[in-house]
């Protein structure tokens, strides 16, 4: 409960970047090798975070799942796990960069589309 203060104290003042890998099957949910895909993909991440950035958890939904990430810098984090993204196997990933606060409204958002190397 002390960490979900934390995070939703800290991601009032932080940037966020959300990971929205699309998957290759028609599954809602995605299959079950896709949901580990997500969660391998989260871990990973975990580990190359800049400092003072951090995974903030994962859904899944639409044929889609969503990964949190907050810290200082969108982009910092980004140029982090840029390479990584392009290696996964999805069909293809969106990311948001948000510069603000997830409480403003008025912030800006950068959307990047990656399309991973073709296995």
């Amino acid at each position: 409960m002390l960490r979900l203060i934390k995070n939703l104290f800290a991601a009032g003042k932080q940037q966020a970047v959300i990971i929205t890998p699309h998957f290759k099957s028609s599954e809602e949910f995605g299959t079950k090798v896709e949901q580990q895909a997500v969660y391998n993909l989260e871990d990973a991440i975990e580990k190359i975070l800049p400092s003072g950035s951090y995974v903030d958890g994962h859904e899944f939904g639409g044929g889609h799942a969503n990964i949190y990430l907050y810290g200082p810098e969108a982009d910092l984090i980004f140029q982090s796990i840029e390479d990584m993204l392009k290696s996964a196997d999805f069909r293809t990933i969106k990311v948001a960069l948000r510069y603000g606060s997830v409480y403003n409204p008025k912030a800006f958002i950068k959307n990047v589309e990656i399309m991973p190397k073709i296995r």
